[in-house]
């Protein structure tokens, strides 16, 4: 794993996922002109309906991991494009949620790290060419930084 991809990786749940995505997530279709479409929530976890258990924990983190990683593979090496649905993803509420039962609950990140070894590896692969052709690019730095938190 390259230097980016490693700084990728160890970035906590929340802000990857958003890694990034939930068990009901709706793929759309990106277009030349449009970021890639980052579906909300359904309207209980929008209102703050909170994660209940770990195992919560770690079906929510891995949704938004793979929102994350179809954010890249439609975004390509179009760094505005990326940063349009990083940026989107970030302000999620599921990705505020879960950033949040992560503070709280560190016990819980290890059993995400377990469970999502396979999707981790998929936002990896997808991620990976991004990286390195937006490396320099400032507004996906910026939104990338968001997903920090």
């Amino acid at each position: 794993m390259d230097s980016d991809m490693t700084s990728l990786a160890t970035l906590s749940v929340g802000g990857l996922v958003a890694a990034l995505s939930i068990a009901g997530c709706k793929k759309t279709h990106a277009t030349a002109d449009q970021p890639p479409s980052v579906k909300s929530p359904p309207a209980a976890t929008a209102a703050g309906a909170g994660i209940r258990s770990d195992e919560d924990y770690v079906a929510q983190a891995s949704t938004l991991l793979g929102r994350m990683t179809e954010i890249f593979r439609r975004g390509g090496t179009d760094c505005d494009k990326l940063a349009d649905g990083i940026a989107a993803l970030a302000a999620d509420a599921t990705m505020k949620s879960v950033q949040t039962y992560e503070k709280a609950h560190a016990e819980a990140k290890p059993k995400f790290d377990a469970a999502a070894r396979d999707e981790m590896k998929a936002f990896e692969d997808a991620a990976g060419p991004a990286t390195s052709a937006c490396q320099n690019h400032k507004k996906f730095n910026d939104a990338f930084a968001k997903l920090a938190g």
